[in-house]
């Protein structure tokens, strides 16, 4: 075997050394060698011709090992990358949840809503006017307590409002506020002078 692998490489050697006689000799040693023999010997071929360093480089070179610490994994093809990574890997992504702060429900900006009743709330320290709200059933069932803004509203038991999302951030407990204008309460009237 090491005998065709030296007479290859110095056909080869020849081949590449003269374009003429690559035109002469390449017929003629495919015409030699059968199709079968070829083929066993090319991956030979490939491996002997590399140059001195390449061939060094590749017999002393061994396939990576992985260390002894990253071994014994169970389910992870036997490698193992400590407790939390594997944890990790087994959990999946850590995924938060917000929760939702919308009154009147997770994507719902206005909500048609019959007043109960009319409430008058007090603001948080350091302010001290009254605040005219009403406290309104929406059609989810819930009860809420709704500012009117403005000055003066005729808004009684009964009436339809729409509701906006909206808190009041002096009076605590007062997250959206009505409408002007639509269903039952009428717009902001200017006073006449």
């Amino acid at each position: 075997m090491n005998s065709v692998r030296s007479l290859c490489c110095s056909t080869q050697l020849l081949l590449r050394q003269s374009v003429n006689l690559h035109r002469v000799l390449a017929p003629s040693f495919s015409s030699i060698l059968a199709p079968n023999l070829s083929s066993l010997m090319a991956p030979t071929l490939t491996r002997s011709c590399l140059p001195l360093t390449e061939q060094i480089r590749s017999k002393f070179t061994k396939p990576r090992k992985l260390h002894k610490s990253l071994r014994d994994g169970g389910d992870n093809g036997g490698l193992n990358y400590g407790v939390e990574i594997m944890n990790d890997h087994r959990r999946g992504p850590h995924e938060k949840y917000r929760p939702n702060r919308n009154p009147l429900g997770f994507g719902v900006p206005f909500a048609k809503g019959i007043v109960l009743r009319n409430v008058v709330k007090k603001p948080k320290k350091p302010n001290s006017a009254n605040r005219k709200c009403v406290l309104i059933r929406l059609p989810s069932g819930k009860e809420i307590t709704s500012y009117v803004p403005g000055e003066g509203h005729n808004l009684q038991e009964h009436n339809q409002v729409l509701v906006r999302v909206g808190r009041l951030r002096d009076t605590p407990g007062v997250k959206t506020k009505c409408v002007r204008g639509k269903y039952d309460l009428p717009p902001v009237v200017k006073k006449s002078k």
